[in-house]
């Protein structure tokens, strides 16, 4: 029916064809990978931060920080509030319904991510000042990109260093009276 030539161009056309979706989905397979393996490893990386972090404020519960949902609860509890503030990370769900209102769901979604962000740099703000860190350091959470990788650093140094690399205003002040009582000893 075809000749050997209209026969080869077809088959090769298709096997092109084959080749460039098989490409294409191995990198998006690629990208798909990365992608789960940087979540695994930030996710790890936070259930430690907030561990340590419950474990040198002597919370009992510091295992708390590697439960997918109940993480969220650790957050007002180490800042000393109720622990039942943490249902606020579910507020997105229950306002799922108003999206079907097209200006109403947007705008209430919108509030709801500010209030969540607001409430969360206001509990790190706490966690921060309790572990002598400057508080204003849990607003970089909010900038995108750089400020989060600046916030995971931050978290990291209030969880793990000795002496705070910027400390709050309460510690310089603790510290001056200590070396003027160390000095007043001599």
């Amino acid at each position: 029916m075809f000749g050997t030539t209209e026969s080869f161009r077809i088959l090769s056309a298709g096997l092109f064809g084959a080749g460039l979706f098989s490409a294409f989905m191995i990198i998006i397979f690629a990208f798909l990978l990365v992608i789960i393996l940087t979540l695994a490893i930030l996710y790890v990386y936070n259930a430690l931060v907030w561990s340590t972090i419950a474990k040198k404020q002597k919370y009992d519960k510091s295992w708390l920080a590697w439960i997918p949902v109940v993480q969220f609860f650790l957050l007002p509890i180490l800042a000393s509030k109720n622990w039942a503030w943490g249902f606020i990370i579910f507020t997105p769900v229950v306002l799922l319904p108003m999206f079907v209102v097209p200006l109403v769901g947007h705008v209430l979604s919108a509030l709801t991510s500010l209030f969540i962000l607001g409430m969360s740099i206001y509990w790190c703000w706490i966690i921060f000042e309790k572990r002598n860190y400057a508080g204003w350091l849990s607003v970089f959470q909010a900038i995108p990109l750089i400020g989060k990788l600046i916030y995971l650093v931050t978290i990291g140094f209030v969880a793990w260093s000795k002496e705070p690399l910027i400390p709050s205003e309460k510690y310089k002040i603790s510290k001056k009276k200590i070396i003027s009582k160390k000095k007043a000893k001599k």
